[in-house]
């Protein structure tokens, strides 16, 4: 193999790994938690607090809170489910990606999805 043909693989490969590993998330089961409280942080977006710490997927340095952030495209309808959820007393199934930076360079769960738990009957 020549030194070009070399030299491009070895520039490829390393091209291919910083976009890789600048574009990775860890995502995962936050866990079926039944919602405690909740506020609307003003430019950040809703904070859920569970009566039991989420599970930590992404190894946030905080799990007390989880957040939906602002910019969510689904963030009215899941801020509507957590007043249920809350209301009703009804757990949720949260789903996260990723970190999020909140108040004293703490990081929290960034919730991406969750459901109502249904229990079969």
């Amino acid at each position: 193999m020549s030194y070009r043909i070399c030299l491009r693989l070895v520039v490829v490969a390393i091209a291919w790994g910083i976009v890789f590993s600048a574009s990775a998330q860890t995502c995962g089961f936050l866990g079926q938690r039944t919602i405690k409280g909740f506020w609307i942080e003003n430019g950040l977006g809703l904070v859920v607090t569970p009566t039991q710490n989420f599970d930590n997927a992404a190894a946030c340095t905080k799990t007390v809170q989880a957040i939906v952030l602002q910019s969510h495209p689904l963030y009215k309808q899941m801020h509507a489910s957590v007043m249920m959820a809350m209301a009703t007393g009804t757990p949720i199934n949260a789903y996260g990606c990723g970190c999020q930076a909140a108040w004293n360079n703490d990081t929290y769960p960034l919730i991406v999805n969750f459901g109502v738990a249904v229990t079969p009957q």
